[in-house]
């Protein structure tokens, strides 16, 4: 796995990407730990596959690819999709359109998407 950096079909919006190594560690504290919780134990091993994640925060310019179903449509006509596929993964992951102004006067181009 190396860092890419890739541009979205159809606009000039780029993400990059890092690879974030697996591993192990042990997920608890110890009996002996002092201002041991209860909710803390028990220790245990826990495995982490490799994953990918985003070397940056995800702009606005990003989020709203995601975020607004008008800039998906105008995505959709560079790109080939499965229609009913998209309908079911909308389903459960399109956010609300928000009751306000998202950027709350701090602009949006290049800036990260804060909620």
């Amino acid at each position: 796995m190396k860092p890419y950096t890739n541009t979205i079909p159809g606009t000039t919006v780029r993400y990059v990407m890092v690879p974030i190594p697996g591993g192990e560690f042990v997920m608890g504290t110890p009996e002996t730990e002092p201002g041991r919780k209860p909710d803390e134990g028990p220790q245990h091993r826990v495995k982490i596959e490799p994953f990918w994640m985003g070397a940056f925060e995800v702009t606005w310019n990003e989020y709203e690819l995601f975020m607004y179903p008008e800039e998906e449509r105008k995505l959709r006509e560079t790109l080939k999709s499965d229609p009913e596929g998209d309908k079911l993964a909308d389903a459960v992951t399109r956010p609300s359109k928000p009751y306000v102004e998202m950027s709350f006067g701090m602009g949006k181009d290049g800036y990260p998407a804060i909620a």
